[in-house]
């Protein structure tokens, strides 16, 4: 009978280690996905979701294309938009000019620390914020008829 006691001690004592031991909790890839984006010629927020990293590590890079060119988003003193705890993300991508017309619109996953290049109009955006992206996502807006 103390045998049976000792070993119920012992494997209850082996549970409860166990079960503190947490689950690796990004083990997914890191993505992207798009919850929300406005339609073309329309002024909401893009609103999105980040899986597979910690939040607080990363943050995200936004630039839209209008006019042949691809723009900063929302702002050039602000180029990084922050990750809420839940993955989630709301940026403004309509700050100025004709941003509602944009026909892309294109999403980084960057470490916080990183400071991406601004675009002013480039043609295209440096391969360098390629090579830092741990994701990348665009969506294609078309005029509507």
């Amino acid at each position: 009978m103390n045998l049976a006691k000792n070993l119920r001690k012992f494997f209850r004592r082996r549970f409860r280690v166990v079960e503190k031991i947490q689950p690796v909790p990004f083990s997914q890839k890191p993505s992207i996905e798009f919850t929300s984006i406005p339609l073309y010629g329309n002024f909401e927020n893009l609103k999105g979701l980040i899986k597979g990293v910690n939040p607080a590590d990363y943050k995200i890079a936004v630039y839209i294309y209008v006019d042949n060119g691809w723009w900063t988003k929302p702002y050039w003193d602000n180029p990084l938009t922050s990750i809420n705890k839940d993955g989630s993300f709301i940026c403004d991508i309509t700050t100025g000019g004709l941003d509602q017309y944009a026909t892309k619109v294109r999403v980084y996953l960057l470490p916080k620390d990183y400071h991406p290049p601004l675009a002013s109009g480039q043609s295209s955006l440096p391969s360098e914020i390629e090579n830092k992206a741990l994701a990348v996502k665009e969506a294609v807006r078309n005029p509507v008829d």
